[in-house]
């Protein structure tokens, strides 16, 4: 059985696995960069000769291709983010960014065997389309539902967020974030500092 924390490692790490993607629609920008992604994801995890620190180097360029961090990091901050100082704000994206970098790319074993297929797709509002998948796992019976929200207002299609059987990732750093600036009482200077110092394991 998949648990929750790991699904959610899964769904952004792209499901690690020697199986092609399900084909996904031609016609749709926000379902394509859902599973180029992913393809491209494949094709640097299942190469031996690919040490552990290229292979998060590429990892990394992934996702700053196709995911914006920028757009999430406000929304994980939650109201944090109006009482950052600007310079706090140009930190911590990129801070944020390394560490979801490091935590995944550390993971890739963990996912071998796994399969995407798209579902579909649905708008959600404007600018922002739902591109529906599942996951099976090697070992699993039981498919996990993985939704991917893909922001389409800048005219790039750009991963906002993974939703894994409606428990989504941004809300979960969100709340994970809230917790460690409450916990150590040193606002968001001391958040960068403990996501920097970070050896990407998720000890929590």
């Amino acid at each position: 059985m998949f648990s929750r924390r790991l699904i959610l490692l899964l769904g952004c790490a792209l499901l690690v696995s020697g199986a092609p993607l399900a084909p996904v629609y031609a016609d749709s920008g926000a379902s394509a960069v859902v599973a180029d992604f992913g393809n491209k994801a494949l094709q640097m995890v299942n190469d031996p000769q690919l040490p552990p620190a290229e292979r998060e180097k590429r990892f990394g360029a992934l996702l700053d291709r196709d995911f914006d961090f920028a757009k999430t990091s406000r929304f994980v901050l939650g109201a944090y983010w109006q009482s950052a100082t600007e310079q706090e704000r140009q930190v911590f994206a990129p801070s944020f960014r390394n560490y979801v970098a490091k935590t995944y790319a550390a993971r890739f074993g963990e996912f071998t065997g796994a399969s995407l297929t798209i579902k579909g797709e649905r708008p959600e509002g404007p600018g922002s389309v739902i591109v529906n998948t599942t996951v099976m796992q090697r070992d699993s019976q039981n498919p996990a539902r993985i939704d991917w929200r893909v922001s389409t207002d800048t005219g790039t299609p750009k991963i906002t967020d993974v939703i894994v059987d409606d428990v989504s990732m941004s809300v979960t750093y969100r709340h994970d974030f809230a917790a460690m600036i409450k916990r150590d009482g040193g606002g968001i200077a001391s958040l960068i500092g403990q996501l920097r110092s970070s050896d990407g394991a998720d000890k929590r």
